[in-house]
C-alpha cells in the first residue's frame, strides 16, 4: 500500500523511537533516522529526514505533542510566570528536521508481557516511552516483572533486535535484567509501582493577577496554612511573613505559596481567587493553528491589549500572536503548513 494513503499513528504512551521503527518496518520511506548510538544504545538526539517529516505532519498536534512529551523531547513549562507553550518551538524544530535533544535512558529495554499483550490486542507491538525514562527502574510498572534489555553492541544488531521484539520474537541479544548483578526485586511497599493520582495542573499567571496576589499576600491579618509554611521552607508563620516582607518578594517564595494555597483549604485565598481571577483559554499549534489549547489566569476585567509587560505569559500566548496574525494575516502560515508546502515544493522539483 502506498505511503501516501496509509497513515501510521502513534500508539498510547509510545516512545518516539519506537514510532520511527514502526514507520521504517511498514513504509520504509527512506534511510531511517539515526536513533541508536554506536554501541547499540538509544541516541540522545534525533533529526528527522524529509520523508519522515511528511509522515509525522499527517498526525495532529495533540498526537505529536503526546509522543514527544512522553519521550522526553519536550517538557511542560513548570514556571507559572513564564510562557506555558514554549515547547511549541521544539516541536516546530523537530518537524522541520532540526536536531533536537531527547532526555532519556541509554538502555534499550522492554517488558515481554506487555509486548505479548500488545500483539494480542493490536496485532503488533511497540515500545513504551516510560521504559526508556531515567526513572524506569528494573521492572515493568504494570506486571512488576524484570525488563529484558537489548545489549547488541552496535547499531545494526540493535535495530534488528528491536524489530524482532516488535513482531513477538526474542533476539539473541536480549537478556533479562534479573540476571544482572545490580537487579533490584520489586518490594511490596515500593511506592514507584503504585498508581499515582495525577498532580493538579494550575494555570499560568498573567502579570496583572500575579501583582494583585502578591499585594494581597502582604496585607495584615493572614493566618497562612501549614502546608504553605512547609512549602517555602520556613520554620514558622512569623518567618514566612518576614520572608515575604523583606527586600523583594522573591519569585521562588511566591510560586511555592501559589501551589500550596491552591492545595489548601485556606478560605480567604479561595475567596480571593474566585473574586479576582479570570481564566482565559487560548489556542496554539504547530501543525494546525489551533491544534493545542491551554489556560491562563488573569486579573478579572484587565485589558491585555494595554499591557506593556512583554514577558507576561498572557502577552506571549494571546496578545502578541493575535497582533502577528493581524498584521500578516494574508500570508501567515503555522509551521505545519509551511512544512507541507516545502514538501510539495521538493516533490515538484524532483519530478
Amino acid at each position: 500500500m502506498s505511503g501516501h494513503t496509509f497513515v501510521i499513528s502513534p500508539m498510547p504512551k509510545e516512545c518516539v523511537f519506537s514510532y520511527i521503527v514502526r514507520i521504517n518496518m511498514v513504509l520504509s520511506p527512506c534511510k531511517m533516522p539515526n536513533i541508536f548510538g554506536k554501541h547499540g544504545c538509544w541516541a540522545q538526539s534525533i533529526t528527522l529526514p524529509h520523508r519522515y517529516q511528511e509522515i509525522f505532519i499527517k498526525n495532529n498536534d495533540s498526537q505529536v505533542f503526546s509522543l514527544l512529551l512522553e519521550s522526553g523531547v519536550i517538557n511542560l513549562q513548570q514556571d507559572i510566570l513564564k510562557n506555558p507553550v514554549d515547547y511549541t518551538r521544539t516541536i516546530a524544530h523537530f518537524l522541520k528536521g532540526d536536531r533536537v535533544q531527547k532526555c532519556s535512558s541509554y538502555q534499550v529495554k522492554y517488558c515481554p508481557k506487555c509486548i505479548a499483550d500488545f500483539i494480542r490486542l493490536y496485532g503488533f507491538s511497540y515500545l513504551k516511552a516510560d521504559w526508556a525514562s531515567w526513572s524506569s527502574g528494573d521492572n515493568c510498572r504494570l506486571h512488576r516483572e524484570p525488563f529484558n534489555i537489548i545489549d547488541s553492541g552496535n547499531k545494526a544488531d540493535a535495530l534488528q533486535s528491536v524489530q524482532s521484539v516488535m513482531i513477538g520474537k526474542r533476539s539473541k541479544f536480549c537478556k533479562s535484567l534479573r540476571d544482572s548483578t545490580y537487579y533490584r526485586e520489586v518490594e511490596v511497599e515500593d511506592n514507584y509501582y503504585r498508581s499515582e493520582e495525577p498532580k493538579q495542573e494550575l494555570p499560568h499567571l498573567a502579570s496583572c493577577l500575579k501583582n494583585k496576589l502578591k499585594a494581597w499576600l502582604l496585607i495584615d491579618g493572614h493566618t497562612f496554612p501549614q502546608n504553605m509554611i512547609t512549602a517555602v521552607r520556613c520554620a514558622n508563620h512569623s518567618s514566612l511573613v518576614y520572608s515575604m516582607e523583606s527586600h523583594v518578594f522573591r519569585d521562588f517564595v511566591f510560586k511555592e505559596a501559589y501551589f500550596a494555597l491552591h492545595d489548601s483549604s485556606y478560605f480567604r485565598f479561595h475567596e480571593f481567587w474566585k473574586r479576582y481571577s479570570e481564566l482565559h483559554t487560548f489556542y496554539c499549534g504547530v501543525i494546525e493553528k489551533q491544534g493545542l489549547k491551554g489556560v491562563i489566569a488573569k486579573l478579572r476585567g484587565a485589558n491585555c491589549s494595554k499591557c506593556r509587560d512583554v514577558y507576561c505569559p498572557a502577552n506571549l500566548t494571546i496578545i502578541q500572536p493575535c497582533r502577528s496574525f493581524w498584521f500578516t494575516f494574508q500570508g501567515y502560515k503555522c509551521s505545519g503548513e509551511q512544512i507541507i508546502l516545502d514538501c510539495l515544493l521538493r516533490k515538484h522539483r524532483s519530478s
